[in-house]
């Protein structure tokens, strides 16, 4: 998920984990009166983000802000991809590469320390690339989106699933925003105008803001089980400060931000 360096994933890899378990990022819910549990609401998103990938065996995949896996693994076991997944934290890319291992992938998935804004591949040599819940940590989007094209075959495609700006933030919402480190999060025209300058066209937009909003209640609850959980291994001031740094963003996150699935196709 991270492509900027923090605390919270440096230093609190496992916490972040605990609360979100192996996909980290937003549930999906059918409705209103869907009372599925967060991890299989996540599964879902997975799946819906994957579904628009269009993949076949043997294809080569770029899971941008990997996490620790889960959305890597997943795609390889439901498409036989391969799939290469970068991020800035060492300690992400460590606990992916054990789990990939441990489930029985040593081929096909692969992990890797890499800067999306400056990705050290080859023109073309992807045949998509996903971004799920990244970009609200990346300030040179821009730069991001050209290299995320540049490595991506004619025809091949971008699947992002991001935050957008749905209401202007007030001055302490801001405040807290840029002060926890996150990148300002772009309108949806915005962000559509940067893919197509990038090279890619956009061929579909989903607006998935009500089938995640209940990621937020959730995630809050996941906090306080999750400082529960590590209070034994973790001392106390890091827990409360990581698990506060969660809150504090997913609070701006509930009260300016929808959420958009977008699939793209390179020129």
């Amino acid at each position: 998920m991270q492509q900027n360096s923090s605390v919270g994933y440096e230093l609190m890899g496992s916490l972040i984990e605990t609360v979100y378990g192996d996909d980290i990022h937003y549930g999906y819910w059918a409705d209103d009166a869907d009372d599925s549990p967060m991890p299989i609401a996540q599964e879902r998103l997975t799946d819906l983000v994957i579904s628009k990938l269009d993949l076949r065996p043997g294809m080569r995949v770029l899971d941008v802000g990997c996490g620790t896996g889960g959305l890597a693994r997943r795609v390889r076991a439901t498409t036989g991809a391969d799939v290469l997944g970068i991020t800035l934290s060492q300690w992400e890319v460590d606990e992916a590469t054990r789990k990939a291992e441990a489930a029985g992938m040593p081929d096909g998935v692969s992990f890797a320390r890499v800067d999306v804004t400056d990705v050290p591949f080859e023109d073309a040599s992807f045949d998509a690339v996903v971004v799920v819940e990244v970009l609200v940590h990346v300030l040179a989007k821009r730069a991001a989106f050209r290299e995320m094209q540049r490595v991506l075959r004619p025809g091949g495609r971008l699947v992002l699933a991001e935050p957008v700006k749905r209401i202007p933030l007030n001055s302490e919402q801001v405040a807290t925003w840029l002060g926890l480190r996150m990148a300002p999060v772009p309108k949806l025209p915005a962000y559509l105008d940067m893919i197509s300058a990038a090279g890619l066209d956009p061929v579909e937009t989903v607006d998935l803001t009500d089938r995640v909003r209940r990621s937020f209640t959730e995630l809050s609850n996941a906090v306080h089980a999750g400082k529960r959980a590590r209070a034994a291994t973790h001392p106390a001031h890091v827990l409360d400060q990581v698990g506060q740094m969660i809150l504090d963003v997913q609070a701006v996150a509930e009260s300016c931000h929808g959420y958009v699935l977008c699939t793209a196709v390179a020129r």
